[in-house]
């Protein structure tokens, strides 16, 4: 496959982002639990955010896929 590996970069990058979104989660769950709001909110916007750059490497990555008949998924 002539783009095995920049299709490979744009999974290694979204399985990245999403586990770096998934830490932000994590650490707005304890600032919340805390009591502090503000710190927990800025956590979700960038787990947000690294969530839409997942989506984004997702897409990528799956335009590039040869055709198989079978629909890929996404986070």
């Amino acid at each position: 496959m002539e783009n095995a590996s920049e299709i490979s970069k744009h999974h290694t990058t979204a399985a990245s982002c999403c586990d770096s979104a998934a830490m932000h989660h994590k650490e707005a769950a304890k600032h919340l639990a805390a009591g502090d709001p503000e710190k927990a909110a800025d956590h979700a916007v960038k787990a947000d955010a690294l969530v839409g750059e997942a989506i984004q490497h997702t897409a990528k990555a799956n335009k590039q896929h040869p055709s198989t008949g079978k629909k890929s998924c996404c986070c």
